[in-house]
């Protein structure tokens, strides 16, 4: 219901005075504060008044919008119900994800036969119920639009597999008909089927060899247990038995080697109880998960790393009895942090783990000898139970690139890897 009333601001407004209209005019007349900070073409001399009258209009125009009636669909009842199938009630399967060399249990949340979620499945000894985000994310890949529904061959898309399979084989064929060297290259892989396909494939072509590539390497841990220990394996680390962790940049709950299992096994004995919780130190030179996480982080040069490490192993070596490493004199570390790390490890001897993430071998060999020192070997890193994450060989695969670019191979086969955007010197690759 509308009134009659009239009302005015004062006596200027009721009275139209000349001046009262002018400044009316001029209300709301500075410019936009978003528009003050732009430059050259995207420059405005728009006021506050036609802002207002801007946004006003399309704030109308989408409830215009909002009002038109979308198109009805209905439900369409199934004819003959599955006899598992509830509409409106998911169904659980139990899985197995692989990612990072690594198979996660999981289970996967169906509706109507659409998997919707994937999450851990808790009753699994190996990850606990976790799951990182990689994980979770990829059950977008099932519903990827853009994905190649065809095998191509160069460039060209064929609807049948056999085709592809025809021309692999011929071109393999003739390269072996005429003694030609053949590298089959994969990444770590822990899948028996596909072992005893490759398996297959070298026995038919002789001259063939199966090369591994991951695009992370952790050969500073390999080599240096294959020369400690006769294994060259990544041991299996045991983080909810350490009482004590000592980490040398190795971000063990972001991204190294199983950051999953080992921030699973972590927060077991970081839960206090009776007063007694583990304690982490951590050096590092760039923040990381694990510093932010740690009781103690110790900023640290990469390039210092090394000095660290060995003055580590002279500490504990002193508590131990056994000889000291020469390292120079006067070198910078991070004051008495070194001394109280290498307390803490020798009063929780034979429950506390040392790590770094480094891959260069030496450092590597004196991370195994302070673990030996500390009697840390079959109670928190077990050599025997390891974990097949990788066994990739950064030299064999060097040799591999330089047969490449030597022309000495003449036939490449890629099974689940693509090195030639990720290895550092694949301008060799390209080339071959």
């Amino acid at each position: 219901m509308s009134s009659k009333n009239q009302y005015w601001k004062g006596l200027e407004e009721l009275n139209a005075d000349v001046a009262f209209l002018e400044s009316k005019k001029n209300e709301f007349s500075e410019g936009l504060p978003m528009t003050e900070a732009l430059d050259g073409e995207f420059s405005f001399n728009t006021n506050r008044r036609d802002f207002l009258k801007f946004f006003g209009f399309s704030v109308a125009a989408v409830s215009l919008a909002a009002c038109n009636k979308a198109p009805v669909k209905y439900a369409i009842p199934y004819v003959v119900k599955p006899e598992n199938v509830t509409p409106g009630v998911p169904l659980f399967y139990a899985s197995n994800l692989g990612i990072y060399n690594e198979g996660f249990p999981i289970l996967v949340k169906v509706r109507e036969g659409r998997p919707i979620k994937l999450e851990g499945n808790d009753q699994s000894s190996i990850s606990g119920g976790g799951l990182c985000g990689t994980g979770q994310a990829s059950i977008l890949s099932l519903y990827d639009t853009n994905r190649h529904k065809n095998p191509s061959i160069d460039g060209k898309e064929v609807e049948d597999w056999s085709k592809v399979d025809a021309a692999v084989i011929s071109k393999l064929d003739a390269i072996a008909a005429a003694g030609g060297a053949i590298r089959v290259i994969t990444r770590t892989n822990t899948s028996v089927v596909l072992k005893s396909a490759i398996a297959s494939l070298i026995e038919k072509y002789p001259t063939a060899q199966t090369i591994v590539y991951d695009p992370i390497s952790y050969s500073g841990i390999l080599n240096a247990n294959e020369k400690s220990f006769g294994k060259r394996v990544v041991p299996n680390y045991k983080f909810s038995k350490a009482n004590v962790i000592v980490s040398f940049g190795a971000d063990f709950l972001g991204t190294w080697i199983a950051p999953v299992r080992f921030s699973k096994e972590y927060s077991k004995n970081r839960i206090p109880a009776n007063g007694v919780m583990s304690r982490h130190i951590q050096f590092e030179s760039l923040m990381s998960l694990s510093g932010a996480n740690a009781d103690a982080r110790i900023p640290m040069r990469e390039s210092k790393e090394g000095v660290y490490v060995a003055t580590l192993y002279n500490k504990i070596a002193a508590l131990a009895g056994v000889a000291a490493l020469p390292v120079a004199a006067n070198q910078e570390l991070a004051g008495d942090a070194i001394a109280h790390a290498a307390k803490d490890l020798w009063n929780a001897k034979g429950n506390s783990l040392v790590i770094s993430k480094s891959n260069d071998v030496n450092i590597q060999l004196l991370i195994n000898g302070i673990n030996s020192l500390l009697q840390n070997y079959g109670s928190t890193i077990d050599l025997d139970n390891h974990s097949n994450i990788s066994t990739f060989d950064e030299n064999k695969f060097e040799s591999f690139v330089n047969e490449v670019g030597s022309g000495a191979v003449k036939g490449v086969v890629f099974v689940n890897c693509n090195p030639v955007y990720s290895y550092h010197n694949s301008e060799k690759l390209n080339a071959g």
